[in-house]
């Protein structure tokens, strides 16, 4: 949500240069950083920062992005012009991607001479579940047609919330799992179980594969890769 307030404001906020009394626009901001807390992966946190033009000049606000984060969001601006004295109000969201501490920058771009860029920290954290799998990836070299390979890989609750497991498969010509668990699989923090695949080409040449699950890491779908040849024999 974007709200464009043209009135006063309290003197608590955070001013970044310029110089109001040769005409110049100055770019101000209040809180001076955000902090959403710590939320589950399925919870949604909003925090408002307001932007202000303290000087005696318009304002142009070209762009207001958070770069390199899926946690937390901010609407887009387009061009704002703020006239002396007015105010932007910006919701950001915050969802934990990940489990944790998370921080990330919102980047406020406008003409102010002094602060072209304003940046303002935010923080966050992740009660969330995450799921490691183990090796990532793997090699089962060249295999002669009619024989196959094992791979024991293990999938670890790295989080800090219990994982859900739902789905677990391989996909890949030769590829299967063997010795699955019973699903759902539930994984408490620091908890593993040990899944078993099995590469049996069935034809000359280079396959890949992989291991696919889905369950209630903020992922969703977390996979590894193998790969694997077969060998004609004869």
């Amino acid at each position: 949500m974007i709200l464009l307030l043209l009135a006063c404001t309290d003197h608590s906020l955070t001013v970044f240069g310029g110089d109001p009394l040769n005409g110049e626009p100055d770019i101000a901001t209040h809180p001076a950083s955000l902090d959403f807390g710590h939320l589950r992966s399925d919870e949604r946190a909003t925090r408002s920062v307001q932007v202000q033009n303290v000087g005696s000049a318009l304002l142009a606000l070209y762009s207001a992005e958070i770069p390199d984060s899926e946690a937390f969001t901010v609407p887009a601006t387009g061009l704002v012009e703020l006239e002396p004295g007015g105010l932007l109000e910006l919701e950001l969201s915050f969802q934990p991607d990940a489990p944790g501490e998370l921080r990330g920058t919102l980047v406020l771009s406008s003409d102010d001479p002094d602060t072209p860029e304003l940046s303002l920290p935010l923080l966050g954290g992740g009660r969330t579940p995450m799921l490691e799998i183990s090796p990532a990836e793997y090699d089962f070299g060249e295999l002669a047609l009619g024989c196959s390979g094992e791979l024991e890989l293990t999938l670890q609750n790295v989080g800090v919330e219990d994982l859900l497991v739902d789905e677990i498969a391989a996909s890949g010509a030769g590829y299967s799992v063997v010795d699955a668990p019973e699903l759902p699989l539930e994984l408490g923090p620091g908890a593993y179980q040990t899944v078993t695949m099995r590469f049996s080409p069935g034809s000359a040449g280079s396959e890949a594969g992989s291991l696919d699950t889905w369950s209630n890491d903020p992922r969703e779908l977390v996979s590894v890769t193998q790969r694997g040849a077969g060998l004609s024999v004869g």
